[in-house]
């Protein structure tokens, strides 16, 4: 059931869409979206996580709640997430006679990344951690771009962001085979979404993060490190912790750009500023690469 402290405020038009909100990467996306003055409609899977979502939020300095709306769902079939979609757009006010529009979808699902799974292609459950990887990262991502992306496809200057991991481009070590391998799918479809909206309204982008990312509590108290979106092997393979918060912002500053990048990474929580304070971002060739057009 949806729950709001208020109803949305007439003075913030933009509505975006956050599913996977509760974990990690959600709540900064979610934060950043609300200091924005965006009404957020955030969806995770059980109400407890919610109503932790709150607390951390409210733990992060916003002030007003009153525009973040909850709402339990599933993505894990196309049937659960059409009664997802269907329960939004009731929120949403579809059936009145102010229809409310949403401009951004962002999806943070599944960004946390299982332990190391001790063996390799040929281990006894190499077939069903493979299989498990999928359904809990790639499938749910994909059900969500099929159910929700035709309703903001054709709103000028929408934007639909698929939230990537490190794991997407490469493996570590072989103990990982089985995220390394959805990610590799999960990379082509990035490079798809771009490609089925380049030439609609809504841009298409994957903005892959490739150190890892925690709750700020976490991030000061080195001792406490099961809230990092991509866990403690990250921590030591790709460097410091960044603040949930500021790569919530890269999320934010992407939408309200106009880039059709397809994948933007990022290596360095240094990048990420760089992202939120470029105007433009732009291909160079020569690199191979995106980055922050040069100023004129």
């Amino acid at each position: 059931m949806p729950s709001s402290s208020s109803s949305s405020s007439s003075s913030s038009p933009v509505h975006v869409l956050v599913l996977g909100a509760a974990g990690v990467v959600g709540v900064g996306v979610c934060d950043a979206w609300l200091k924005e003055g965006a009404t957020v409609i955030a969806v995770d899977q059980n109400q407890t996580d919610l109503t932790d979502l709150r607390r951390k939020l409210l733990s992060i300095d916003d002030d007003d709640n009153g525009r973040l709306m909850t709402v339990v769902g599933d993505l894990s079939s196309v049937e659960s997430a059409t009664t997802l979609k269907t329960t939004i757009l009731t929120l949403l006010g579809s059936s009145g006679q102010h229809q409310l529009q949403l401009q951004h979808i962002v999806t943070t699902i599944g960004c946390s990344v299982p332990a190391p799974t001790g063996g390799g292609l040929t281990s006894v459950d190499a077939v069903q951690r493979i299989k498990d990887s999928y359904d809990t990262v790639f499938y749910p991502n994909l059900i969500a771009t099929n159910v929700f992306l035709d309703l903001i496809r054709n709103v000028p200057g929408a934007s639909f962001t698929v939230a990537g991991g490190p794991f997407t481009h490469h493996c570590p070590n072989k103990e990982l085979y089985n995220v390394s391998l959805m990610g590799a799918t999960f990379n082509h479809f990035g490079t798809i979404l771009a490609a089925e909206t380049k030439d609609t309204p809504c841009r298409g982008n994957t903005l892959c993060c490739h150190f890892s990312i925690g709750f700020p509590d976490d991030i000061n108290n080195k001792e406490s490190s099961s809230s990092s979106s991509f866990g403690p092997l990250l921590d030591e393979d790709f460097g410091p912790v960044s603040d949930t918060r500021e790569w919530g912002k890269a999320f934010v500053r992407l939408a309200n750009g106009t880039e059709r990048v397809g994948f933007i990474c990022m290596h360095d929580p240094e990048e990420v500023k760089v992202l939120v304070q470029s105007k433009e971002w732009m291909w160079f060739p020569d690199q191979h690469k995106f980055g922050p057009a040069p100023p004129l």
